[in-house]
């Protein structure tokens, strides 16, 4: 829980580094938990580290989602050049409103 507090503080208070530090934790934790869970991420995690990024799977299941993070834009544009052409960007944005549902009636 603290971990989660502690994300969703730096996401209010635009303190990014506390973001990138909940991200790995929480990545760490889960790590712990499920043995294989970052085994296929092993190359893209230690380019992500060489740019001052961190990497962060999505969904279950294996679909390949992955949130790449750095307090410093600049890192995340260097990290965009040296995975461009092996890995598709799906950009999205983060709001204040929270996660918003398209194309289906709820």
């Amino acid at each position: 829980m603290k971990v989660a507090y502690e994300f969703r503080e730096g996401l209010r208070l635009q303190k990014w580094d506390h973001v990138m530090r909940s991200i790995e934790k929480y990545r760490k934790i889960r790590t712990k938990l499920c043995e294989g869970y970052m085994k296929n991420s092993i190359d893209l995690m230690e380019r992500a580290k060489s740019s001052n990024c961190t990497t962060f799977p999505l969904g279950a299941g294996g679909g390949g989602g992955v949130l790449l993070f750095s307090p410093n834009p600049e890192s995340l544009l260097k990290l965009r050049e040296d995975l461009k052409g092996i890995y598709n960007e799906i950009p999205f944005k983060i709001r204040s409103s929270g996660h918003e549902i398209n194309n289906i009636k709820i």
